[in-house]
C-alpha cells in the first residue's frame, strides 16, 4: 500500500530534467521508481469513470484502450487520450493539489464527450493538445521544453496561468484564453491566431521573445502605475517582432508598459470609460538609457496618459476625453495626428506637469483637430500644428499651435465619408463618439448606436450627450450607377491657355489621383496630352480620361532669313505647332513645303480659333569663299603638322575625316580638304601637304685639340653640315690677355695652335665666329663664341 508523504521541497529527477517542486504530495514508492526510469514512454488516459485522478497508475495503460496500471507519467513521457479513453459521457481526468507532468500531450480523437479536464499544475516538457472546452479548467500550464518549434492546441479551453519558462520555441495553432499570462524565456509565437488574456508580463528571467504575426490581442485587465500593477508588461531583456497585429485593452484602466526598445503595430484601448496609461519607460532598471516605444498607429477611446518617449506614425484621440502627454519626454509622430472634439465633447489636451510643456515632434504630415481645450502644450519640426477654429488656447500656454482650421480641413462628422455600395451590398453607419449616456435617433426612427443600410439615400442621424447638447450628422450614400465621372470631352487648346479640368463629385472623402501624381479634385492643363483622373470612395473606383491638342502658335516659326544652294533644297516646317490647317504661300495645305529657289515664303496656320501667320525671305548662295587653308605647304621630317581653317564666322566645317573643329592635326601627306556650310550655302578649300628630310644649320665646335704633329685633332675650327650652303664666314681666337692670335675666313682653315710661327703656350683661349648660310629653312646667320683649350 503506498504511502502518502508531504515534501515541503522536492527536486523530481526525471531522465536529464530537474524540476523543483513547492508543497506537493507525491507518493514515496512511485517517487523512488521515477528515478530509476530512463526513457519516455507513450502512455493512454483508459479511465473507467468516477474521478478519474491523474495519479491513478489504472488509468494509464501502455496502448490505446489498453489494460490499466502503468506508472503515471513524467516529464519524458507523451500522454494521448483517444477514442479508447472514455467509455461513457461525463467522465473526468482531474488532478487536485499536485503536479502532472507529461512531454507531449494529445487529444485528437477523443470520443464520449468527458465534461471536465482539471488540473492544478500541468507541466509539459513538449507540445500541448487540450481538449474541448469544458466545464474544468487548469490551475497552471508550465510550458518548460527546451526544443523548438513545439505546439498549443487549446481547441478553446481557458486556462488560468500559462508559463513559458521552457528556453525553446512554441506556436500556437488555435485561439488562446488566458486569465495570465507570464513569459520567463523562451519563444512564443501567436501565429496570427487570436489571444485574449487579463494580463501579459513579458518578465525578466532568461531574454523571452514574442512573435505576434497577424494576431489580434485582447488585454481585458485593468492595472495601476501607482501601484505597479501592470495589465501589459515587457521587461528590459524581452523582445517583440510586432508583425502586423493590433493589441486592444478592452477594460477601463489598461496599463501598457515597456522597459525596451520595442516595436508594435496597431494598439487600440476600445473602452470608452476610465483612462488609458502607455509608459515606455525611459529609465531602465540597469542602463538608465531612454527607451522608445515605436507604433504604426495607436487609437484610445478612453481618456489616456501617454509616457516616456514613442515615436508613432498615426495618433487618435476621441472626443469628450481628457488626454495627458509627458512634460519630460517628446511624442514624435509621422504621419497623422487626430485630435477632434465636437459641438457637445471638446477634447481637452494636457501636459503631465502643469506649466511645463509637453512636446508633439512632427516633420511633415497632417494635424487634423478641432474644439480642443489645451494647455501646455509645444509643437516642434516642421509640420504646421493647426489646433482648429473652434479650440481654446487656455491661459496661452501653448507654443507653435495655431488656433485656425486648416484650409484643406474636410469635417468628415461622425458618420464618416460619404460612401458608395460598390456590389450592391449594405452597409453599417455607426454613430458612436465613444462617451457615456449617448442617445441616438435616426431619421428611420432608430435609436440604435448603428444603422444598417442597403440603399442609397441621404442619412441623417442626431446624437445627444450629457446636458442636453445635441450632434446632427448626415451621410450621402451613392449607389454604384450614381458613382460616374463627366470629364470634358477630348478638345483643343490655344498655347498660353489654361484648361481646367474638373473631377470635383462633391462627395465627403472622395480622393482623386490624376496620372502626374497630383491629388486635388480639379486640374489646371496647358499642354498636349492624355489627362485621366482616378477616383476613390469607401473602396469603390472610378476613372476618366480625356485627350487634350494643343495648338502652339508660338511654334510658329520658319526660322531667319538664310540662303539656299539650289543644288540642295530646303525644308520649312511648321508642324511643331500642331494644327490641322495650313496654307502656304504656293496654296499648298501640308505641314512643310520643299522649297529650290530663292523667293518669300509664308506659311499661315487657322484651326479651332487659333491662328498665326510667319514669312522667311531665301536668297541664292553667293560667290563667297567661307574658308580657307592657305598655301600648299612642305613639312620636314614627318612630324605632325596643324592645319588651321580660317572660316568666316557663323560657319560650320567639315574636314574630309569627318571632324569638325577649326583644326586638324596630321602626319598623312597629301591633298587636304574643309568644307564650309552657311546658310544652306557651303564653300570648299584644299591644300596639298608633302613631308621631306630636311637640311639645317648646326655648328659642332670642340673644347680642346693638341697640335702635336700625330695628325689626331691637330686643328681647332668649327663644323657645319656640308649640304648648308655658307655665304660668309670669318673666326678669331684670343689669348688670356685679348690679343688675337689667330684669324680666318674660310670655314676648312683651322688655328694649328701657333702664334706668329711660334707654338702657342697651353692653355686656355677664347674665340668667336660669325656665319652666313642657307638651309631648309632658308637664310639665316649665327654669331657663335666660346673657350678652347690648347694641349701640348
Amino acid at each position: 500500500m503506498f504511502r502518502p508523504l508531504f515534501l515541503s521541497t522536492i527536486i523530481l529527477l526525471i531522465g536529464q530534467v530537474a524540476q523543483t517542486t513547492n508543497h506537493s504530495y507525491v507518493e514515496v514508492d512511485h517517487f523512488d521508481s521515477l528515478t530509476n526510469k530512463q526513457s519516455g514512454r507513450d502512455l493512454y488516459w483508459v479511465g473507467k469513470g468516477g474521478m478519474g485522478s491523474w495519479y491513478d497508475p489504472a488509468n494509464w495503460a501502455a496502448t490505446s484502450g489498453g489494460a490499466g496500471g502503468e506508472l503515471i507519467p513524467t516529464a519524458m513521457d507523451n500522454v494521448f487520450f483517444d477514442a479508447n479513453s472514455f467509455d461513457g459521457p461525463n467522465q473526468r481526468v482531474i488532478s487536485r493539489d499536485q503536479y502532472a507532468y507529461c512531454k507531449n500531450m494529445s487529444w485528437a480523437g477523443v470520443t464520449n464527450s468527458p465534461i471536465n479536464f482539471g488540473m492544478w499544475v500541468l507541466n509539459a516538457y513538449g507540445s500541448v493538445d487540450l481538449p474541448e472546452n469544458k466545464v474544468g479548467g487548469i490551475s497552471e500550464l508550465r510550458l518548460l521544453s527546451p526544443d523548438q518549434n513545439q505546439t498549443l492546441l487549446t481547441r478553446g479551453y481557458h486556462i488560468y496561468n500559462l508559463l513559458l519558462n521552457g528556453t525553446g520555441s512554441w506556436i500556437l495553432l488555435d485561439t488562446l484564453s488566458a486569465t495570465n499570462i507570464y513569459q520567463r524565456a523562451g519563444e512564443f509565437n501567436s501565429n496570427g491566431k487570436p489571444v485574449t488574456t487579463e494580463t501579459f508580463f513579458m518578465l525578466n528571467d532568461d531574454s523571452p521573445s514574442l512573435k505576434m504575426g497577424k494576431s489580434h490581442w485582447r488585454i481585458t485587465g485593468n492595472g495601476a502605475l501607482s501601484s505597479s500593477l501592470y495589465s501589459f508588461f515587457i521587461g528590459p531583456i524581452a523582445s517583440v517582432d510586432a508583425g502586423t497585429s493590433l493589441l486592444e485593452f478592452t477594460n477601463t484602466m489598461p496599463t501598457y508598459i515597456t522597459y525596451i526598445n520595442v516595436q508594435f503595430h496597431n494598439v487600440l484601448f476600445s473602452n470608452p470609460e476610465g483612462t488609458a496609461s502607455l509608459l515606455s519607460d525611459y529609465e531602465g532598471a540597469f542602463d538608465k538609457i531612454p527607451k522608445v516605444s515605436t507604433f504604426n498607429r495607436i487609437e484610445i477611446r478612453n481618456s489616456g496618459v501617454i509616457m516616456g518617449e514613442n515615436v508613432i506614425d498615426s495618433l487618435v484621440f476621441t472626443a469628450g476625453k481628457n488626454y495627458d502627454l509627458d512634460a519630460a519626454h517628446a511624442q514624435t509622430i509621422h504621419k497623422y495626428f487626430q485630435l477632434l472634439g465636437n459641438p457637445c465633447d471638446s477634447i481637452e489636451l494636457r501636459s503631465t506637469l502643469s506649466g511645463r510643456k509637453a512636446i508633439v515632434q512632427m516633420d511633415g504630415g497632417k494635424v487634423r483637430a478641432d474644439f480642443i481645450q489645451m494647455r501646455d502644450q509645444k509643437g516642434m519640426g516642421s509640420t504646421r500644428f493647426l489646433a482648429g477654429g473652434h479650440s481654446n488656447n487656455l491661459n496661452n500656454s501653448n507654443e507653435n499651435w495655431v488656433f485656425a482650421s486648416s484650409p484643406e480641413y474636410i469635417d468628415i462628422g461622425v458618420l464618416g465619408v460619404d460612401v458608395v455600395l460598390c456590389n450592391d451590398n449594405s452597409i453599417t453607419l455607426e454613430a458612436n463618439t465613444f462617451n457615456s449616456n449617448e442617445k441616438y435617433l435616426w431619421s428611420n426612427g432608430s435609436t440604435q448606436a448603428t444603422l444598417q443600410v442597403g440603399q442609397s439615400g441621404t442619412y441623417h442621424v442626431a446624437i445627444t450627450y450629457r446636458a442636453g447638447c445635441v450632434l446632427y450628422d448626415t451621410v450621402k450614400i451613392i449607389s454604384l450607377n450614381e458613382f460616374k465621372l463627366g470629364l470634358i470631352n477630348d478638345t483643343t487648346l490655344c498655347s498660353k491657355q489654361d484648361l481646367v479640368l474638373d473631377a470635383d463629385l462633391k462627395l465627403s472623402g472622395a480622393s482623386y489621383r490624376w496620372q502626374d501624381g497630383s491629388s486635388n479634385a480639379q486640374l489646371v492643363v496647358n499642354q498636349a496630352g492624355k489627362y485621366k483622373v482616378v477616383v476613390e470612395l469607401s473602396g469603390c473606383t472610378i476613372s476618366d480620361s480625356t485627350t487634350l491638342r494643343l495648338i502652339n502658335v508660338a511654334a510658329l516659326n520658319l526660322g531667319r532669313d538664310t540662303s539656299i544652294n539650289e543644288a540642295k533644297p530646303l525644308l520649312l516646317d511648321a508642324s511643331d505647332t500642331g494644327s490641322r490647317n495650313y496654307l502656304w504661300s504656293d496654296k499648298s495645305s501640308a505641314p512643310t513645303l520643299l522649297v529650290h529657289t530663292s523667293g518669300t515664303y509664308w506659311v499661315e496656320i487657322n484651326d479651332a480659333g487659333c491662328s498665326a501667320r510667319d514669312t522667311i525671305v531665301i536668297q541664292g548662295c553667293p560667290a563667297l569663299r567661307l574658308v580657307s587653308l592657305g598655301q600648299d605647304t612642305m613639312v620636314c621630317d614627318n612630324k605632325p603638322f596643324l592645319l588651321r581653317a580660317m572660316a568666316s564666322k557663323g560657319t560650320q566645317l567639315l574636314w574630309q575625316d569627318g571632324s569638325t573643329n577649326t583644326a586638324l592635326l596630321t602626319s598623312t601627306p597629301g591633298t587636304h580638304w574643309v568644307k564650309a556650310f552657311k546658310d544652306n550655302c557651303f564653300s570648299i578649300d584644299t591644300l596639298e601637304l608633302t613631308f621631306q628630310h630636311c637640311i639645317f644649320f648646326k655648328a659642332f665646335t670642340p673644347n680642346a685639340f693638341s697640335p702635336n704633329g700625330d695628325k689626331v685633332n691637330g686643328f681647332f675650327r668649327p663644323y657645319i653640315n656640308e649640304l648648308v650652303q655658307v655665304k660668309s664666314y670669318e673666326m678669331q681666337v684670343y689669348d688670356r690677355w685679348g690679343s688675337r692670335v689667330f684669324r680666318s675666313t674660310d670655314l676648312n682653315t683651322g688655328w694649328d695652335g701657333s702664334i706668329r710661327g711660334q707654338i702657342a703656350p697651353q692653355g686656355v683661349y677664347r674665340y668667336w665666329f660669325r656665319i652666313e648660310y642657307i638651309d631648309d629653312k632658308g637664310p639665316g646667320n649665327a654669331l657663335v663664341q666660346g673657350e678652347v683649350s690648347l694641349i701640348h
